[in-house]
């Protein structure tokens, strides 16, 4: 489990500031994950959390993808 915290780690921390902040939050997607998987990944922890998400991935050619997380109502 280690292993996993530490390569979701932004995420975690996006989504605890988002808690706190209710601040759209933007997190880096690591390179060995695709957009699809970080989202899904994002709403299912925000759910166990009892968060309500809203989250938008943007890739551009040849950049680092980004995910912004939003709180839904």
């Amino acid at each position: 489990m280690i292993g996993q915290r530490r390569r979701h780690s932004r995420l975690h921390d996006a989504l605890t500031a988002l808690d706190e902040t209710h601040k759209v939050q933007a997190v880096q997607i690591p390179e060995d994950r695709t957009p699809q998987y970080y989202q899904k990944y994002a709403h299912m922890l925000a759910e166990r959390w009892g968060m309500k998400i809203h989250t938008r991935a943007l890739k551009g050619r040849n950049e680092p993808a980004y995910m912004f997380i939003t709180e839904r109502a």
